[in-house]
């Protein structure tokens, strides 16, 4: 059951979406869900709201949120004519991109800022990036640090992220449905480089990075509030091939509990167990979840479906000690084309931890001992009941999703 503060946070989402005044509740207290408001990244969404509903500018919070939401127009502002800027220098020397998430999303809400971006996401092919590199440093941008699927580069408060492929590799499920993302891809026009989805697959795509981080830890109020506006925007949705898609990927009974739940926040429909354990989840979760629980998550990922909560904390452990290969070329690039030194560098690392870092140590044992097997069981059942899982592996991404075990049903009531 949703407390006040948290109703009255989705009442005013709600109000600045629709434009209608909402009857808030006595309790809500403004002043204090300012700080959920910036975690969740929604700051513009409550201060419109809060407009719309009646409350006066000398209201506690309402200076905050004014302000607040005066720097992110501004940051909204100098983030889409840098992405201008850097589209129009693609169309000019010939490189493909196709813009994703926030870049689409800006477009579709009342207003631009009220979607707030933390980066600029870029779809591209890695073997145009030795043209886009001179690109983003004549614009002013300097390189970040590669991870496994994106590219970032930074200028001032603004963030690209270039991305090598849609989802990370280590997603191992999701990533075997969209591959690299071009295969789906389709130019915008004749002679343009930039390329988009068909509106089912954008949905599809919206819909898999949701996932991807509710079950690695948590997601916000934002990219829910993307998933109804999105629908709302598009309301000519083929729904079968949507359902038939999303049941390749596993994700068709999640799909439809979201989505009751964004009826719940934003149509006035009835709450149920379901929608309130969801909404619960989101509000807890801040703009991206939350580092205990990602641990946990991690855990789940790594260790398979049917072991236990011991085996798959002792398998984060040994993970923890000898990182995955993809993470280990991350640190050291050589290993990229001499994979066989693989064992040599855990050594170096183990080496440089013990020198250079030896509170990281302490840190990660402190995380083991916090951690706890019935976590991550009870973890793997909350998944369970929601309708997610990781299927590890090529061939379970194209298994059908299938209903909540009838021990999965009952995780509500024992959480």
């Amino acid at each position: 059951m949703l407390n006040d503060q948290e109703r009255g946070l989705i009442l005013l989402t709600r109000s600045a979406l629709t434009g209608r005044a909402e009857r808030l509740p006595a309790a809500f207290d403004l002043e204090a869900a300012v700080t959920l408001t910036i975690q969740h990244q929604i700051t513009p969404l409550i201060y419109y709201g809060a407009v719309n509903c009646g409350i006066t500018s000398n209201a506690d919070g309402m200076d905050k949120l004014l302000s607040l939401t005066a720097q992110l127009i501004s940051i909204s502002e100098s983030q889409m004519l840098e992405l201008s800027r850097l589209t129009r220098a693609f169309e000019e020397e010939g490189v493909d991109y196709l813009l994703l998430k926030g870049c689409v999303m800006k477009q579709l809400y009342p207003q631009p800022e009220m979607r707030v971006m933390s980066d600029v996401d870029i779809l591209i092919r890695p073997s145009q990036y030795e043209r886009i590199k001179p690109i983003m440093r004549q614009l002013g941008f300097t390189e970040g640090i590669e991870s496994n699927h994106e590219l970032p580069w930074s200028k001032r408060n603004i963030h690209v992220e270039l991305h090598k492929r849609l989802i990370p590799s280590y997603n191992e499920d999701y990533y075997a449905y969209f591959g690299d993302g071009w295969m789906r891809a389709k130019p915008t026009g004749e002679g343009s480089h930039r390329y988009r989805f068909s509106d089912e697959d954008e949905l599809i795509y919206l819909f898999c990075h949701f996932a991807k981080h509710y079950r690695d830890g948590g997601i916000g109020i934002k990219h829910l509030t993307d998933l109804w506006v999105y629908c709302e925007k598009k309301p000519q949705l083929d729904k079968a091939y949507l359902h038939a898609e999303l049941d390749k990927l596993g994700l068709a009974a999640f799909f439809e509990n979201v989505m009751m739940t964004c009826a719940v926040w934003f149509d006035a429909a009835a709450s149920t167990e379901m929608t309130d354990f969801l909404s619960n989840v989101i509000i807890n979760s801040g703009a991206y979840g939350k580092g205990e629980t990602k641990r946990v998550s991690w855990a789940v990922r790594i260790s398979g479906e049917d072991s236990s909560g011991k085996k798959a904390h002792l398998r984060w452990k040994l993970e923890v000690i000898f990182l995955p290969y993809w993470k280990m070329c991350l640190k050291y690039p050589i290993l990229k084309k001499l994979p066989v030194l693989l064992p040599f560098f855990w050594v170096v690392r183990w080496g440089e931890t013990l020198l250079l870092r030896p509170k990281n140590i302490r840190k990660q044992m402190d995380y083991a001992k916090e951690m706890k097997p019935e976590d991550i069981e009870q973890y793997r059942r909350s998944l369970d009941y929601v309708g997610l899982r990781y299927h590890n592996g090529v061939k379970c991404a194209q298994e059908p999703a299938s209903k909540a075990s009838g021990e999965s049903q009952d995780f509500a009531k024992m959480s």
